[in-house]
Order: structure tokens, then sequence, then C-alpha cells
């Protein structure tokens, strides 16, 4: 699909499972932050600008529930921020991917040590 579509998607859910955690929990179990962080793989690519709102979108995600965020680190997002962040994108891209990597990393202490 579009990738800035799917951006604002990202984006949504997110802020709709920052607000519930039993939407939380039925959004992971239908693979939303999966869909996030393919979203963000994508826009790095193709669409660089629908890198903010996909990965705050995750960030967002993962701070509802950490259930999300062992996902995504098992998906490997944390080596794809990482990599997105070595490339030196512009500063609003950079605080963005930041502040999604630090909610991926302090959603429970588990996530905390990957």
């Amino acid at each position: 699909g579009d990738t800035e579509t799917s951006a604002f998607a990202a984006a949504l859910v997110g802020q709709l499972a920052r607000r519930s955690k039993p939407l939380s929990d039925k959004l992971h179990g239908l693979g939303a932050p999966a869909l996030a962080l393919a979203t963000i793989v994508s826009a790095a690519g193709s669409c660089p600008s629908s890198l903010v709102p996909a990965a705050l979108g995750l960030g967002h995600f993962c701070e509802a529930s950490p259930a999300a965020a062992a996902d995504a680190i098992e998906r490997g997002a944390v080596a794809t921020f990482c990599e997105l962040l070595d490339a030196r994108p512009l500063q609003h891209v950079g605080a963005a991917l930041a502040l999604a990597l630090g909610s991926i990393a302090a959603a429970d202490d588990e996530s905390a040590n990957a």
C-alpha cells in the first residue's frame, strides 16, 4: 500500500493503543506493531517524511504494551532504528526515531536489557 497512508495508520493505532490496555492487547494480537515496523522499513527507502508518524506510532504502542515492545525487538526494531540513526537523518526524523527507540527499550525490564 501507500507508505504515507500506512504511516498515518501506524500513528493512529499507536495513539489508540496508548489510551486503552484492552485495545492495545487486541491490536497487538492483530499484528499492528509488526505492520508499523514494516512501514518504517518501507518509508526509509521510499518516503523518509513518513518515518516520523510511523516511528512515533510504534513508540506509543510499545509504551502501552510491553509485549509489543518485546515483539518489536524480536523483529529487529532496535537494529533497524540504529541503522536509520547511523544514516544521520534530518533532526526531526532522528528525534522521532530516538524517542521510539527509547520507548521500546523502556517498556519493561526485559526489553530494556535487550
